[in-house]
C-alpha cells in the first residue's frame, strides 16, 4: 500500500507551474538579490506578513519552481520585494524594461525638479545679494573703515560680482541653465516657448 501511495503523490520534479508561475519565480530570486535579502530574511518577512511556516526552504522551492506559488504569497512576495504580482508574472525582459522606464521617468523628473529649484535658488540669490549690497554700503563701503588693501580689493571685487548678478545676472543664469539642459538634451525652442 506504501508503494502505491507513492506512485500516486507526484514529485516535486514533476510539478507543472503555468508560464506565470515559472516567470513569478525566476523575477522571485532577481528582485530578492536586487533587494539585498537572504532566502531567510525573505522568508522572515513573510512569516512577519502572517505566513506562518513560510520559511527559507518554502523560499528556495518557490525560486526553484518546485513549488508554485499561492495567490496570497504571490501578493505578498510582490508587496515585500516593491513591485506588482503582474511584473512577477512576466518575462524577466519585460520586467527589466518596465523597470528601465520607470527610472529614467524618475531620473528625468528628478533633474527637472533640480534645474527648478537650481532656478528658484538663483532669484532667491538675488535677493540675499541685494542685503548683502546694502550691508556693504552701509558699513564697509566708506574710505573710513580700515582694512587692509587686500580685504578691501576682495570686497570690491566681491561687490562687483554681487552687482552683477543682482543687476540682471541672474536672468543671464537661469538662460544659461536653459541653454545646457536643452544643448544636452537635443530640445530646442519653438516659437510658441514648448520644448
Amino acid at each position: 500500500m506504501c508503494a502505491r501511495i507513492n506512485a500516486m503523490t507526484p514529485s516535486r520534479s514533476n510539478i507543472r507551474l503555468t508560464e506565470g508561475e515559472r516567470y513569478f519565480s525566476q523575477n522571485l530570486r532577481e528582485r530578492r538579490v536586487e533587494q539585498g535579502l537572504s532566502q531567510d530574511a525573505l522568508a522572515e518577512l513573510m512569516q512577519e506578513q502572517g505566513f506562518e511556516g513560510f520559511n527559507q526552504m518554502t523560499v528556495s522551492r518557490l525560486e526553484k519552481g518546485t513549488r508554485p506559488v499561492r495567490l496570497s504569497e504571490a501578493r505578498a512576495l510582490a508587496f515585500l520585494l516593491q513591485t506588482s504580482t503582474e511584473q512577477m508574472s512576466m518575462p524577466t525582459e519585460e520586467v527589466s524594461a518596465i523597470n528601465d522606464v520607470f527610472a529614467a521617468a524618475d531620473a528625468i523628473e528628478t533633474l527637472y525638479a533640480s534645474v527648478a529649484d537650481l532656478k528658484i535658488d538663483a532669484v532667491n540669490q538675488r535677493a540675499v545679494g541685494q542685503d548683502a549690497l546694502r550691508r556693504f554700503d552701509e558699513f564697509i563701503g566708506s574710505d573710513q573703515l580700515i582694512l587692509p588693501p587686500r580685504t578691501r580689493h576682495k570686497l570690491s571685487e566681491s561687490r562687483r560680482i554681487i552687482q552683477e548678478f543682482v543687476d540682471g545676472g541672474h536672468h543671464e543664469f537661469v538662460r544659461e541653465v536653459d541653454r545646457h539642459v536643452s544643448e544636452h538634451f537635443g530640445f530646442r525652442e519653438s516659437g510658441d516657448g514648448e520644448h
